[in-house]
């Protein structure tokens, strides 16, 4: 559309508004449109529905989605008035003849209409339903002769949940031994880390690598070990977790067996083993004893 006609459909669009109105008073009012998205922001801000979404929706109160995407709708309308009106008035203040635009006098109505704008809000504010409240923190009864120090009130205060000891899990209470590996000496850090270790292993019933063959140190990246321990690995090559009471049953077995191998071989000799290829192509070991001479 070219230019002049479009300027012309604006200032016959402007002229049915001031006819309708009067004068620019009109434009003025229609300024205030602001009033409702505020308000509209307000309740969506504040997560409640607003009279007028109630109204639209009849007797049957929407839910808090619907009353949501409705009260964006009509803030979006509502600011789309304003962008509208705000056209309007620019025509409005622009010149017959040659079609300029009167800065001076728009920015006057415009500064006119904020003002306005403010004072109506500030109004409607006082009106509108008081913000939902969160409960009253920091409540604290004592019932009985129950001696409580400052301290432990202040905790309790915070809430149920930091009137509970705090549960840890396996790692977190092996990553405390770093934290107390830092307030002793240097040179009582590995033995620190080590016992701390132990402690853990005894409390939660799990047995872990044997601080002698592996020690730890309370400094490094990687833990202090180059190598990672070896673990109990069943037929299937997969890793077993086992508890205390298997592990000490497995231990005793071991040493059972050891104890009973060395009484072989104090009355038979040291044994040794030899791999032969038997007829079906399987290679068969044979344990043969040396007797000591007498």
């Amino acid at each position: 559309m070219h230019p002049v006609h479009d300027l012309q459909r604006r200032k016959c669009r402007a002229a049915a508004i001031l006819k309708a109105h009067g004068s620019q008073e009109g434009v003025l009012q229609a300024e205030l449109v602001p009033k409702g998205a505020r308000k509209l922001s307000w309740f969506l801000k504040n997560a409640q529905c607003p009279m007028e979404v109630l109204l639209v929706c009849g007797w049957l109160p929407p839910s808090e989605g619907h009353a949501r995407r409705i009260s964006k709708i009509m803030r979006s309308e509502s600011r789309r008035q304003v962008r509208h009106f705000k056209d309007c008035l620019r025509v409005a203040c622009s010149s017959v003849s040659d079609g300029r635009l009167n800065v001076k006098a728009f920015r006057e109505w415009c500064r006119q209409a904020s003002i306005l704008t403010e004072a109506m809000w500030n109004d409607v504010r006082r009106g509108l339903p008081r913000k939902k409240r969160d409960p009253p923190k920091g409540g604290l009864l004592l019932l009985g002769d129950a001696v409580v120090e400052e301290r432990q009130q202040k905790v309790l205060r915070l809430g149920p949940k930091f009137c509970v000891e705090p549960r840890l899990d396996l790692v977190d209470k092996l990553s405390l031994t770093r934290d107390i590996a830092r307030q002793v000496p240097e040179k009582e850090k590995d033995r620190c880390v080590v016992e701390c270790v132990d402690v853990v292993a005894k409390a939660s019933g799990v047995l872990f690598v044997d601080a002698a063959r592996y020690p730890l140190s309370a400094g490094g990246g990687d833990g202090g070990r180059s190598e990672p321990p070896p673990l109990p690995v069943n037929k299937r090559g997969e890793v077993e977790a086992l508890t205390l009471p298997p592990l000490l049953l497995l231990r005793q077995q071991r040493l059972q067996r050891q104890h009973q191998h060395r009484v072989r071989s104090a009355a038979e000799g040291p044994a040794f083993s030899r791999a032969v290829l038997d007829t079906t192509g399987k290679v068969r070991v044979t344990v043969s004893a040396w007797l000591p001479s007498s």
